[in-house]
């Protein structure tokens, strides 16, 4: 039983569905009515996990760089970067990240400055983060058309944490879901993704659990 199974499940109940996930790594996950499922994403920070906090961290930190050499524009998240990490010159973040061994997890906590640089109309900030959910779209219907989802009232479920702490990527998202795959019912996961688990565990207690295969 997998992770994005069990936020699924949180978030939709035993109907046909989609989850996208983005934490520290990214994945978008979905079940149909015949038990079928398909994931796209969830590859890793090394060659994937696209439109995830590590993603957009890291993002943040090339654009920072890009702007301190001028072949980039210049843009708010070098002061947020900076601040972050208490550093007063753009040189020592070079030390912060490769001689302390930067763990994804620190990369991922950028994600709010990258959230008040784009509220702030950060043009730099706000690509990121446009195309974090562009990222995340994409994964999404790749797993909607292979398992042939869509329609009225399809439900999308938007889950990790990153999705409260950057509402500029799930508002971003969002309306390229619904542009694509008209009349699905997008919703951000409002309880904990164990709530899913119970629901699947008492379905095994009756007898009545059927996990999907992949397609």
């Amino acid at each position: 039983m997998n992770d994005a199974l069990v936020a699924l499940v949180a978030g939709a109940g035993d109907e046909p569905g989609i989850v996208i996930i983005s934490g520290t790594g990214s994945i978008a996950y979905g079940r149909n009515a015949r038990m079928e499922a398909a994931r796209a994403g969830g590859w890793g920070h090394i060659i994937g996990d696209e439109g995830s906090g590590y993603w957009i961290g890291r993002e943040a930190l090339t654009a920072v760089v890009r702007a301190g050499d001028g072949r980039g524009p210049a843009t708010s998240l070098t002061e947020g970067v900076l601040e972050h990490f208490e550093i007063d010159d753009l040189p020592r973040l070079k030390v912060v990240v490769y001689d302390r061994e930067l763990p994804r997890k620190a990369v991922s906590a950028l994600g709010p400055i990258v959230q008040r640089a784009a509220e702030h109309r950060d043009q730099v900030a706000m690509t990121i983060l446009e195309q974090a959910a562009e990222e995340l779209a994409l994964s999404a219907r790749s797993v909607s058309d292979r398992l042939g989802l869509g329609g009225d009232g399809l439900a999308i479920v938007l889950a990790g944490g990153i999705f409260p702490l950057v509402p500029y990527l799930g508002d971003a998202l969002a309306s390229r879901l619904i542009h694509r795959m008209p009349g699905c019912r997008v919703q951000l996961l409002d309880r904990e993704p164990a709530a899913g688990a119970v629901h699947l565990a008492l379905a095994e207690a009756r007898g009545e659990l059927r996990l999907p295969n992949y397609v």
